[in-house]
């Protein structure tokens, strides 16, 4: 759906990006990390030009995007950024119906799909439509921007490290609701950020910048197992099992069981890998695990983790 086509930017003689080649397929969450000055946010923005490439190009639906009207290009292409920006003289809702409303959708019809959106952001509606932004918290204010984003429903919506700036209490709870609405969602997502643990949480695909160049693009359980060379292996840190057990659940580690006692500690079939092992680790023997309906369906002990 979008794809970089050996895309270098420079600055005078100053090169930002390098031969960047890449293809994000459509609906999928793609994040770019690396260093400061990396390239991973002038990738972002060439995207939607606001910068254009010195030399390569970006293709939408294959077609470059240099060729396109930039109006029309940016008005396809939700934007959220780390200062959200909202417009403190409007409401919650006018705030989130204010691409709808250039877009020339009825009143009507983009504040009921406004309130849709707050819904699914975990913000009632009859309680946070008729706020304004100095009344919410950091956190809402984040939800209440990408409510916007998402209000014209568009096919691509940029994230410029849009839960930096938070608390990290809340900064967890906002990416778990972000995953989870994301899979109500068709859209193709491409998000920057500096955190390699929200990148690895987060992308369906990640991929490491270093200088203007691509040191890996690929799925995080491919890159965990098999770094591309020291710089990714270092990037990615030592723990790069722990991660590797964030991406995958219980299920895949846990054995047969016939019954478990009465007084038996237990989990969600949903829960992480590496969630599990954190509480096996304080001081528990076993896990029975239940499915959604509440049955035993399996257990796991520190030997299935290959812990002794």
């Amino acid at each position: 759906m979008i794809e970089f086509a050996d895309v270098g930017k420079r600055y005078g003689k100053v090169a930002v990006l390098e031969h960047v080649s890449l293809r994000i397929e459509k609906g999928e969450l793609t994040v770019l990390i690396g260093p400061s000055g990396s390239g991973k946010s002038t990738m972002l923005r060439l995207i939607n030009r606001m910068i254009e490439p010195t030399s390569g190009k970006i293709l939408l639906h294959g077609k470059n995007t240099l060729e396109l009207d930039p109006v029309v290009l940016r008005r396809g292409i939700g934007y959220v950024i780390q200062s959200i920006g909202l417009f403190p003289h409007m409401t919650v809702l006018e705030n989130i119906a204010v691409v709808p409303s250039i877009l020339g959708t009825p009143k009507e019809q983009r504040f009921e799909r406004s309130k849709e959106l707050l819904d699914l952001m975990g913000l009632e509606p009859t309680t946070y439509s008729k706020r304004y932004p100095k009344d919410l918290s950091g956190g809402q204010q984040q939800r209440v921007g990408i409510a916007r984003a998402l209000a014209a429903n568009p096919e691509v919506m940029l994230m410029d490290e849009p839960f930096s700036a938070l608390d990290p209490i809340t900064r967890e709870g906002l990416q778990d609701e972000f995953s989870r609405i994301r899979k109500t969602l068709n859209q193709t997502i491409v998000f920057v950020t500096h955190d390699i643990d929200e990148a690895i949480k987060l992308g369906d695909r990640v991929c490491i910048l270093n200088d203007g160049k691509i040191q890996q693009y690929d799925v995080p359980e491919i890159m965990l197992r098999n770094p591309a060379n020291e710089f990714v292996a270092n990037f990615l840190g030592e723990d790069r099992e722990l991660k590797r057990l964030s991406r995958v659940s219980v299920k895949e580690f846990m054995r047969g069981v016939q019954h478990a006692p009465k007084d038996a500690r237990t989990i969600r079939d949903s829960t992480t890998a590496r969630d599990a092992l954190v509480q096996l680790l304080n001081h528990r023997d076993e896990l029975f695990v239940k499915n959604e309906q509440g049955q035993i369906v399996g257990v796991v002990e520190l030997n299935d983790f290959g812990v002794r």
